[in-house]
């Protein structure tokens, strides 16, 4: 899920985006702000707004301000008023406020649940096997989702299936399976 890294008092924290609300930036600290016509007359200067929310995960986040905000994204003004923003993409509102919109995802635990347009053959079987245990995964199953490659790998200590934790990384990648790990990047590494 898509958030944005504030420096605060112990360095930076995270401020985790959702798809329902846009986060306004136009003061300190961040805000996430609902959705809706009355906000975008009356909303904050400096916005992130999710791009094409209206089913599952946003698949984009819109930087948006208006024409008097002094607004620099990696360093370059805001063209036109707004920017699609990619990851690790630093934002600065004005001479103080400095922000990292940041994609990465962590690795935790679910219950896998097929997308719709995938039920039908869901119910005729499974959602694909697990790399590390070749056994399918299916509707209902604990797994975990790589945060790097995307592949599901069984997590369920009950069933003995503890396929994501058995090794320190990924079947198919070289992603951490530590599930305390936190994130791979901070704004502390520049």
């Amino acid at each position: 899920m898509a958030h944005i890294w504030v420096p605060d008092d112990e360095g930076w924290s995270v401020l985790v985006l959702a798809r329902d609300t846009d986060c306004a930036l136009d003061g300190y600290p961040p805000r996430l702000v609902p959705r809706g016509k009355g906000n975008q007359d009356a909303g904050p200067a400096v916005r992130l707004c999710p791009l094409d929310a209206s089913e599952g995960p946003a698949r984009g986040w819109c930087l948006v301000a208006a024409p008097a905000a002094e607004v620099l994204v990696n360093g370059l003004p805001l063209a036109a008023g707004m920017r699609v923003l990619r990851d690790r993409d630093e934002i600065r509102v004005g001479a103080a406020e400095r922000y990292f919109f940041s994609t990465e995802e962590q690795a935790r635990l679910e219950v896998y649940t097929p997308p719709e347009a995938e039920v039908e053959d869901h119910q005729q079987g499974s959602a694909g096997a697990c790399p590390r245990c070749h056994t399918p995964i299916k509707p209902g199953d604990t797994v975990v989702r790589c945060a790097a490659c995307g592949i599901l790998h069984h997590q369920d200590e009950e069933q003995g299936l503890v396929c994501w934790t058995y090794t320190e990384q990924c079947a198919l990648c070289n992603q951490s399976t530590d599930l305390e790990a936190g994130f791979a990047w901070s704004p502390e590494e520049l």
